[in-house]
């Protein structure tokens, strides 16, 4: 199942669809398509594979949009199609806490390629991943050390962790439905009391917290269900 690495609403135009200039749309990207939707049914789902472009600003084809507009330029078919987001300008925050994974490394920006850090981190249980860029290499390095640090730490601090098996399977569980509602009792064939067990002795160790939709793992639980896999993969 694909991770959603964006989810917000903003305002958009697109060529496809007979919305008005400027509709207000959720917008959700996950690894394989970005999808605009302006109401229950009404929808436009743009494969990545089908991405030729993406740019900063609004195209002369739609008014102007707030923000720091980005125009996203698509195949359909054989036409060349565009679809302008307006998102909002301001600093984006990642709490320590909710990282689980780090790595450095090159994307264009602006059309140069140029060194990056790929943040992964998780916000009431979705799986997000933030991409920071500075024009001082210097001070990507500082933050790079600084995270690394910081991850050390919890890593550190997960080595005295213990779990039991039926633990391990309840956090793997809870990995692989991602945001799909599940019933955990029938996923892993037992009854509802000794599932409220496991979960509350995985939120005393701080590996799952309470989500909109149920139970969710927490950064400390993505990372453990991580090192879990590599292990198990390895």
């Amino acid at each position: 199942m694909s991770s959603v690495l964006a989810d917000f609403t903003a305002r958009v135009s697109v060529e496809t669809k007979d919305w008005e200039e400027g509709t207000e749309a959720r917008v959700l990207l996950n690894e394989s398509a970005l999808v605009l939707a302006a109401g229950e049914g009404d929808t436009l789902s743009i494969p990545l594979s089908a991405v030729l472009d993406v740019t900063r600003g609004v195209p002369n084809l739609f008014d102007p949009l707030p923000g720091a507009p980005l125009t996203v330029a698509y195949r359909d078919g054989n036409a060349r199609r565009a679809a302008t987001v307006g998102t909002d300008e301001g600093p984006v925050t990642v709490p320590l806490a909710a990282v689980v994974d780090f790595d450095r490394q090159h994307r264009t920006i602006d059309g140069e390629d140029r060194p990056v850090l790929v943040v992964s981190h998780v916000d009431d249980g979705t799986a997000l991943t933030t991409v920071a860029a500075t024009e001082s290499s210097r001070k990507l390095s500082i933050l790079g050390r600084f995270l690394r640090q910081e991850y050390g730490a919890v890593i550190d601090s997960l080595a005295e962790l213990h779990l039991s098996e039926p633990e391990t399977e309840m956090l793997t569980t809870l990995y692989s439905a991602g945001d799909m509602d599940v019933s955990l009792p029938s996923v892993l064939d037992t009854d509802p009391e000794r599932v409220r067990r496991i979960l509350h002795a995985l939120h005393e160790k701080g590996l799952v917290e309470s989500g909109e939709n149920g139970p969710v793992l927490t950064a400390r639980g993505r990372i453990v269900v991580n090192e879990y896999l590599e292990r198990v993969n390895a």
